[in-house]
């Protein structure tokens, strides 16, 4: 029977609805647990920063107060042992350990609802109404100013990874629907021509066609070395929700649930955290960008903005790591390695020109919690210096400040290519140095230079520092730095990784190797500038 003239109020119940339901009664949950334990855990901070106002009788003492509570403990402990990342040489095999848990447990709630009372080769709509239940959830997950940061807490890029997790469910559920179907007409040719000449059975094909094309296109080397064009598929979306619209008169409630929020999403992320303003463009040697952003946005460390610049691509957003201290309130810094053609043509302004672009943020969940570890230890490779320089320099501005900080040690580790490389952030380096002298902080500065050019010899004012190592060479090894920071701290440690997929690996299962309740309670974090 054609439906697809019926409207969503006059559909009749139909034996797969309940399904449909469930699966979205089940993420609803997932999602309303999250909320949860922010709005618990905020409560619990609040409550106990007060009473610790109250016991000391006056404001001024250590805000940055080691948590050293059981709870804090082994939630470390669990996040840390699921950050286990399987990785082979430069190439990650697969996501984290927890990334793995999250899709077993979405396959282990898709495959029963599949195949719960019911034979696909009669009823093939099972698989295309749990496909349709996914739509609110797959535009839920998209934006980065999503409503479901607000209630979760979880950045966007976290949400990013279930968007990419939903998206191949949905695409292996919509091949269920279809291929169940055809299979079954197939062995009655009259009746098989009969079905396909009809409008319901084109609308589906063109929502499916609609859908590869999405994620065939969504791959991760198109994504990495073809930015724009996975973008521009992407709007085949508005494709899809028409085609699926017409092709059941059950989908329309689902997809308009979804394009509402996907509108509270885009609307957010423009009114809310979009502005245009002026930038000076600065360029450094080893093909790197700095830009200094006339803004008086408030960001933690570890946050990062998306930039528009109308002169080289009106459509394209970007995200760029915010590289200078808090304490500058008139600016923002951003720096930008040349990695593809949208950084190529910005390092192909001329030093000190000025720019109008729009930026959004920031956004990304900031270290808050920094210089509350006796030891911090910070490891960055490449362009993810953009991250760890931010850490080392909100390190160095704290220890300034005893009231703010508790930290005591700090080893700071620098991979690059070439030494033309640690010019970028030599100045700074030297500048923190000099705040951990005044403070008291011990400090150790490894820099590594993988690929020298044993023409060039490397000057540097950092060289006469005897806190500063230089490994010509070599690699930096994270698993030996915190295997020893492990083993001989009692107390906090902080670690903060941002470099190539197989450094971040290397650090998150070392972590993950050290993390115990009967030693040191580490927060970790890492940051990957791959998309």
């Amino acid at each position: 029977m054609d439906m697809s003239n019926m409207s969503m109020d006059s559909t009749p119940d139909n034996v797969n609805t309940p399904y449909g339901a469930a699966f979205c009664g089940v993420l609803a949950g997932f999602i309303a647990l999250l909320t949860l334990r922010r709005t618990t855990l905020a409560a619990i901070r609040s409550f106990n920063k007060r009473s610790y106002y109250r016991k000391l009788g006056k404001e001024e003492q250590i805000t940055n107060k080691p948590k050293n509570s059981i709870y804090h403990k082994l939630e470390n402990l669990i996040i840390n042992k699921f950050s286990w990342t399987p990785y082979l040489g430069s190439y990650t095999l697969l996501p984290p350990l927890g990334g793995i848990l999250i899709a077993c447990a979405l396959v282990s709630t898709i495959v029963p609802l599949l195949l719960l009372n019911v034979d696909l080769k009669l009823n093939s709509d099972r698989a295309g109404f749990i496909s349709l239940a996914m739509i609110p959830f797959i535009f839920a997950t998209t934006g980065k100013s999503s409503a479901l940061v607000l209630l979760t807490g979880i950045s966007h890029v976290q949400l990013n990874y279930m968007h990419r997790l939903l998206g191949t469910a949905i695409m292996a559920t919509t091949t269920v629907h279809m291929s169940y179907m055809l299979t079954a007409w197939w062995p009655f040719p009259s009746f098989y021509r009969s079905q396909v000449a009809t409008p319901k059975v084109h609308y589906g094909l063109v929502a499916y066609s609609s859908l590869c094309f999405i994620f065939f296109f969504s791959l991760y080397p198109i994504r990495r070395y073809c930015y724009g064009l996975f973008v521009s598929t992407h709007f085949l979306f508005l494709v899809f929700i028409i085609a699926a619209g017409h092709h059941t008169p059950y989908g329309m409630r689902y997809i308009a649930t979804g394009i509402i929020l996907y509108i509270i999403n885009v609307l957010a992320g423009w009114f809310v955290n979009t502005y245009l303003t002026r930038a000076r463009v600065h360029i450094l040697e080893g093909e790197c960008t700095r830009l200094v952003i006339n803004s008086d946005m408030k960001h933690e460390a570890g946050q990062h903005v998306y930039i528009c610049i109308p002169k080289i691509s009106p459509f394209e957003w970007h995200p760029f790591t915010i590289t200078s201290a808090s304490k500058d309130t008139d600016c923002v810094e951003l720096h930008a390695k040349v990695a593809g053609n949208y950084t190529r043509h910005l390092n192909s302004f001329q030093d000190g020109d000025e720019i109008t672009l729009f930026v959004a943020g920031p956004y990304g969940s900031g270290s808050s919690n920094l210089g509350s570890h006796e030891s911090s230890i910070i490891i960055a490779g490449g362009s993810g210096i953009t991250f760890a320089i931010r850490h080392l320099k909100e390190l160095a501005d704290l220890s300034l400040e005893p009231s703010m900080s508790t930290t005591q040690s700090v080893t700071f580790a620098w991979c690059v290519r070439q030494p033309e490389h640690l010019s970028w952030f030599e100045d700074d380096i030297a500048d923190c140095l000099q705040s951990f002298k005044e403070s008291g902080v011990s400090v150790s500065v490894d820099l590594y230079i993988s690929r020298p050019d044993p023409d060039q010899t490397c000057q540097s004012k950092l060289a006469y520092d005897n806190r500063v190592q230089y490994h010509v060479g070599q690699r930096v090894i994270p698993r030996q730095l915190i295997r020893d920071a492990a083993h001989n701290e009692s107390a906090g440690i902080g670690i903060y990784v941002c470099g190539p997929s197989s450094l971040n690996s290397c650090a998150a299962n070392a972590v993950a190797c050290f993390s115990s309740l009967n030693k040191a309670n580490i927060d970790f974090r890492r940051e990957a500038f791959e998309y």
